[in-house]
């Protein structure tokens, strides 16, 4: 028997007795089934967003709560985060892998600022900021990152108002009846600050163009530095969240409109566990027409 073909069994032998760590790593697919609670009353908790650290790629738990994580066995971070409860850190690896997970997180502690009600005040009248031409869109996120996108009011006729309502025009290329999360925001004059909604606010288009929802029930008052009102993007796959399978076109591809509303940028974008800036950086520029470098998220308010 020819030498060379010996040295070739003996090599398979040896490899088929010694997998290689690629292998085991293979055999260590787990599923995992999450609920995120609140960890007074055990409400479930919708729509929370959970990062992982290390890959920096995200997405949220469904309406009920819940999320199914595929893991291969690599030591990994998860970084939980809602509107209105402290942000929570879970290491996962070979010796907290649980099959059935639950994360409870902890309410935040809110302290209302001091509310005079006066007897018989005349009713207020409602402003509503100004309403621009679409002029491009932004968006078709989702998927595996977490993306906020959003617009400053610093219109002395909005500050100290209560917020009624917001707006967001969604452009028809994106796909209607997709949730997204409003966020909204002390602003400092130069970026976000403070989170002034202490609650998951989820809200659902109905149409293309201007959609308006009614906020007035969470009682927001605008700050005198003004405030920046933001949609978040969700990422919902209710079997693989972290996977563009099932969902997708329930969930992704919301596009919400740009447009011109003056010489100055005013939006500001920011994704995972990013700091915010600027829109400035994403719109094209265009030395010739003006209007298309100072394009800004199409989004309204209207305070009374």
């Amino acid at each position: 028997m020819p030498l060379y073909f010996i040295i070739f069994m003996v090599f398979l032998q040896h490899n088929s007795m010694f997998p290689q760590p690629r292998s085991v790593a293979h055999r260590l697919n787990k599923s995992i089934n999450g609920q995120v609670l609140n960890a007074s009353d055990q409400i479930k908790i919708p729509y929370a967003t959970i990062i992982h650290a290390n890959k920096r790629k995200g997405f949220n738990t469904n309406e009920e709560g819940a999320f199914v994580l595929e893991w291969q066995g690599e030591p990994d971070t998860l970084y939980i985060s809602s509107v209105g409860y402290n942000d929570t850190l879970f290491v996962l690896n070979q010796k907290s892998y649980q099959a059935n997970l639950t994360i409870k997180l902890k309410p935040k502690i809110v302290v209302l600022n001091e509310l005079k009600i006066i007897n018989k005040a005349p009713k207020q009248k409602s402003y509503t900021t100004i309403k621009g031409k679409s002029s491009g869109i932004y968006g078709g996120l989702g998927g595996d990152i977490k993306s906020l996108l959003g617009l400053y009011f610093t219109e002395s006729f909005v500050l100290g108002k209560h917020l009624a309502s917001v707006h967001f025009y969604i452009d028809k290329k994106g796909i209607v009846k997709a949730p997204f999360k409003v966020r909204i925001f002390d602003f400092d004059k130069t970026k976000p600050i403070k989170e002034l909604s202490t609650q998951n606010i989820v809200v659902t288009p109905y149409k293309n163009g201007w959609n308006e929802f009614d906020v007035s029930g969470y009682n927001i008052i605008i700050p005198e530095n003004g405030c920046l009102v933001a949609m978040e993007w969700l990422n919902i796959i209710d079997k693989h969240p972290t996977e563009y399978q099932k969902g997708r076109d329930k969930y992704n591809y919301m596009y919400l409109g740009l447009c011109y509303i003056g010489d100055e940028h005013r939006g500001f974008i920011k994704t995972n566990l990013e700091n915010w800036y600027s829109v400035k950086e994403i719109n094209p520029k265009s030395p010739d027409y003006k209007k298309w470098y100072y394009l800004n998220p199409m989004i309204r308010i209207t305070v009374d």
